[in-house]
């Protein structure tokens, strides 16, 4: 749903289809940027703590 506003909120200030595929991209590029990085982490911590951390900044 956010990815949806994003681009019809930079298609309606630019009306550039050009920027609306850059926006897009640059959304999807950091998750495939950081999944990898972030999972290698999480597999090598305990998972109670990382539980106990993400309940934390969730609330």
């Amino acid at each position: 749903m956010t990815q949806i506003a994003l681009v019809w909120l930079v298609y309606q200030l630019t009306n550039s289809a050009v920027l609306v595929g850059v926006a897009g991209f640059t959304n999807q590029a950091m998750g495939l940027v950081i999944t990898p990085l972030v999972g290698v982490l999480l597999d090598r911590w305990n998972l109670r703590y990382v539980w106990s951390i993400g309940r934390v900044f969730w609330c």
